[in-house]
């Protein structure tokens, strides 16, 4: 009997000690939650509303890869965001677009018709850890051989039906931008 009271004795102490490591675990990891993770994953993000900005370019009439960035500026951090993408089809011909590298780990849909007006989107599950202004998208164009010299319009713009979604589902404004691409 005795040694069964002095094992009860030994269980119950190291229930305590237990008791008291996950308690000082519990509050570790509260504390990291809160001063760790929870500011950070502020701090990166933008306030307001971001920006597509585009590069203007220059190129001859009969061009065949006629390259145009448009870059992400003000980034508030997006979950999901579509972008249409217009140009004047009298002088440019859309022949490609590819998501920018700093936003590779979204599953990015390029247009399949790449007729003026068509659609770019962006999804992703989780914010990225790091919200980066750069380089969002690259269009390729074409320029026909008998486009008149001058400024041919190109314009990306996101729709303002709530599909641009931020960290908390809630929904962003990213605004649009003109651009050109000017034939010699």
């Amino acid at each position: 009997m005795a040694a069964i009271a002095a094992a009860k004795g030994v269980l119950s102490a190291k229930k305590g000690i237990m008791k008291k490591y996950c308690l000082l675990l519990l509050l570790a990891v509260c504390a990291v939650l809160l001063l760790g993770c929870g500011s950070e994953s502020q701090s990166h993000k933008n306030k307001g509303a971001g920006t597509l900005e585009m590069e203007n370019v220059s190129a001859d009439a009969g061009a065949e890869d006629v390259i145009v960035n448009v870059s992400l500026k003000n980034n508030p951090g997006f979950l999901t965001m579509a972008v249409m993408i217009d140009y004047d089809a009298n002088a440019l011909t859309l022949t490609g677009v590819s998501c920018g590298e700093a936003y590779l780990d979204y599953m990015f849909v390029a247009p399949q018709n790449k007729q003026s007006g068509c659609m770019a989107s962006w999804l992703s599950t989780d914010i990225p850890e790091e919200i980066v202004d750069d380089v969002l998208l690259e269009l390729h164009f074409a320029i026909h051989a008998d486009a008149a010299s001058g400024d041919h319009y190109v314009t990306v713009s996101c729709p303002d039906d709530g599909g641009i979604v931020g960290e908390n589902r809630e929904p962003i404004e990213i605004k649009g931008f003109s651009g050109y691409v000017k034939v010699n």
